[in-house]
């Protein structure tokens, strides 16, 4: 990842947004954040996922940021992947 913050790093999170078939976002996810990392493993795991979203959702789209504690986050990058790809 590139480096957001002053000290040469970033300190990134990711979004993992379940979109339907028109690309609209249907459910929202946040992971923690790693610290001073350009390199992160996040070991994410979203559990309990309501039934109409498994149903529906037709592509994930994974946006990663770098986390602000004054002002907003960075935005480093973003990827999607569709359910046949999984």
């Amino acid at each position: 990842l590139p480096a957001a913050d002053s000290g040469g790093t970033s300190d990134p999170f990711v979004q993992i947004i379940y979109l339907d078939a028109a690309d609209k976002p249907i459910l929202t996810k946040k992971s923690g954040v790693v610290k001073k990392n350009l390199n992160p493993r996040w070991n994410f795991m979203v559990q309990n996922l309501d039934k109409n979203v498994i149903k529906n959702f037709k592509a994930l789209r994974f946006e990663v940021f770098d986390h602000d504690v004054f002002g907003s986050n960075d935005f480093l990058g973003w990827t999607t992947i569709t359910r046949a790809e999984l």
